[in-house]
């Protein structure tokens, strides 16, 4: 999703999304998002710029939310990590990560490159 395109709305294949990058990918989601779908986006490592057309928004009705997690007070923070951690965790997700010590990442490195890796890479600095 991170090859920009110009069309205004992509094959709807996403319910919904939570985006931690911004940029590209961001709008190529908005994009791609079904029918009364929704997104939402805490992050913007890779812009904090957003140039998408309405179409998505309006003929597909989906909706943006922004996560803004540091105006929540603590007792609601430590809430909602714990539905995370508890009632709503993917048990598939340790498929999905690999867990890598720093002096591992040279040699990963050059297996995403590769195309060697699925998933997400985690680096363990302790």
């Amino acid at each position: 999703m991170g090859i920009p395109t110009t069309q205004p709305l992509l094959k709807s294949v996403l319910a919904g999304v939570i985006d931690t990058v911004g940029g590209t990918q961001l709008i190529n989601m908005i994009k791609s998002i079904k029918t009364h779908g929704a997104v939402t986006v805490c992050g913007m490592v890779a812009s904090s710029d957003l140039h998408v057309s309405l179409f998505p928004f309006i003929l597909r009705g989906i909706t943006m939310f922004g996560i803004s997690s540091q105006n929540l007070r603590a007792q609601e923070r430590i809430t909602l990590w714990n539905l995370i951690a508890n009632q709503y965790s993917v048990p598939e997700l340790s498929q999905m990560v690999t867990v890598i010590k720093l002096n591992q990442l040279e040699e990963y490195i050059e297996k995403i490159l590769q195309g060697g890796i699925k998933g997400r890479i985690v680096i363990d600095l302790w």
